[in-house]
């Protein structure tokens, strides 16, 4: 393990960075909302029951945090390479309510969270440090989103 690694107390930071991850169970998804800046993802918002929170790198994309907003973000999208604006790849996931809400991976590796939703047993939502084992050339400080499938019966495989 490199000195960069040793020098923060993760699991405190964690801890702190992730205190609100709880407070999104038992709300119904309204809408989910990326920053991006020059390609990168840096920001994922959603929007539960009127409430806002948004996952985001924390020291340097090391971990995710998740944090209650107290303000919506502005959609908008801008001619330089940024802006706020909806990601359709949750869609199949609004108009349902959050049941769980875990962490998953760790520090240094694809630390981040797993959101699992009413009425859907197979998918849940992930969003993921980059820091994963691998990734993209020049992407070091932004977020990985995803969907996960999952098979849980034989008749399916």
């Amino acid at each position: 393990m490199s000195d960069e690694m040793t020098s923060y107390n993760y699991p405190e930071i964690i801890k702190r960075k992730t205190a609100d991850l709880s407070k999104i169970v038992g709300l119904k998804l309204e809408k989910a909302l990326v920053n991006y800046v020059s390609d990168e993802i840096n920001v994922l918002y959603l929007k539960a029951e009127d409430r806002w929170f948004s996952a985001q790198p924390e020291i340097g994309g090391e971990i995710l945090g998740f944090h209650e907003r107290e303000s919506a973000p502005q959609e908008e999208q801008t001619s330089e390479g940024t802006g706020v604006v909806r990601i359709s790849l949750f869609n199949p996931f609004i108009g349902n309510r959050v049941v769980s809400a875990r962490q998953i991976g760790e520090a240094w590796n694809g630390h981040g969270f797993e959101l699992s939703f009413s009425g859907i047993m197979d998918q849940t939502l992930l969003v993921q440090s980059i820091h994963a084992g691998s990734e993209p050339d020049n992407f070091s400080d932004c977020l990985r989103l995803g969907i996960g499938n999952y098979v849980h019966s034989a008749d399916r495989i």
